[in-house]
This record gives structure tokens, sequence and C-alpha cells, in this order.
């Protein structure tokens, strides 16, 4: 363990760090699922120039017609009818009827070569408001983010962070993220440092999400 920690250490003093806070509000779904009652734009939470590893920690209560009182960023279990997707069942990440992360925190890394686009919108690249799908957020790149997490990225891009809700317009309340970007300048280096933080954090491999498909 000390090992590690000095490793940590040395890798640490080739990174640069990045803080940010963003308030994402209980209809800010992007439009995705089906059906959707509304279309309010995923929020934009961080911007990274290349590799880093982002930390986000989120806290807060949504309320909604079905569901607990105070549901956190890590969502709740719904089970529907299999008519309707929620936004993580439309993105494959869960398979209908039952979403067990409803109404939680979920994220989308979107590569700059498609966020900086003029006509951009960070919206469901299959939803009809979306003017040009090839400027919109593919449903594949969306995640489960929770309450805490950490998450790989290999480019420049932006990362979105939504509600999984495709009913967004009896939901209230919002949650608050804290998000910290560590740039690492080679990737050799990055894959060297996710390695350490997990083991520090004793996180379990499937606990780390990799955004940005390439």
């Amino acid at each position: 363990m000390r090992r590690s920690v000095s490793l940590a250490v040395s890798i640490l003093a080739a990174i640069s760090l990045a803080n940010g806070d963003a308030i994402v509000p209980g209809n800010a779904s992007g439009g995705f699922g089906s059906p959707s009652d509304q279309v309010h734009p995923l929020i934009a939470a961080m911007t990274v120039a290349g590799p880093a590893v982002i930390q986000i920690a989120a806290t807060g209560c949504l309320t909604d017609t079905v569901g607990p009182a105070c549901i956190t960023p890590n969502g709740f279990s719904f089970t529907g009818t299999g008519a309707e997707l929620t936004p993580l069942e439309e993105a494959g990440v869960f398979s209908p009827p039952t979403d067990p992360r409803t109404d939680g925190l979920m994220g989308a890394f979107v590569p700059a070569t498609i966020a900086n686009q003029p006509t951009f919108q960070a919206i469901d690249s299959r939803n009809p408001a979306c003017l040009n799908p090839g400027s919109c957020i593919d449903p594949g790149l969306l995640n489960p983010i929770g309450a805490g997490n950490f998450l790989v990225v290999q480019q420049a891009g932006t990362l979105f962070l939504g509600i999984d809700d495709f009913i967004v317009g009896d939901n209230g309340g919002s949650f608050d993220v804290t998000l910290t970007a560590n740039t690492v300048p080679e990737p050799g280096t990055l894959s060297l440092f996710v390695g350490v933080f997990a083991a520090l954090l004793m996180v379990r491999p499937g606990q780390v999400f990799r955004f940005g498909r390439e």
C-alpha cells in the first residue's frame, strides 16, 4: 500500500487539476427515453482538452409522482409496463421493464468533434426535436453516474449530466454536482493513474466507467 501511495504521488506531479460545479434540475433528461414528454437539454458540466480522469460527487433530492419522497442521485428501481423506455433503457444499459437507476444522475461524455459543432444540441439524437442527428447526443453515450463515481475519457470533449427519466413534467428538485478533472498528458500515464487511483479507493473494476467510446 505504501508503494502505491508513493506511486500515486509521483503521478499526481504529472497531472493538472480543474474543478467545477453543476446544478442538474429534475427535468434535464435531454429528451431521452420514450415517450418523452419534454425536451430539456443535458447540462454541460466539465470540458477537458484531452485524456483525463473526472471525479464526480452528487447530492440533493428529486421528487416525482412515483418513487420515494427524496430521490437521491442513485435513483430508485422502477418497473414499467414494457411499452416505455427510460433514457438508460434506450441506451441499452438496462433492459426493460425495470430500470434500477430511475430518476438518478446520468451522464454522457461527448467528443469535442461533436460538442463544438455550431449546431450542437445536448439532446437525444433520436428525438424529433434534434435538428441534425450528427450534432446531437447518441443514446449509446449515456451511462449511470449516481452519487459518486469517476470516469476515464480518452479524448477532448465535454461531460453532460442529466436525469434518467422520460416523463419529467412532474419532476421537482435538483442535484448539486462537484467535479474534478485530473488531466494526464500521456495516455500511458493515464492508464497507470487510473489503476493506482482505483486501488487506493478500493474500487472494483466494474465501477470504473470509460466514456468517450472509440
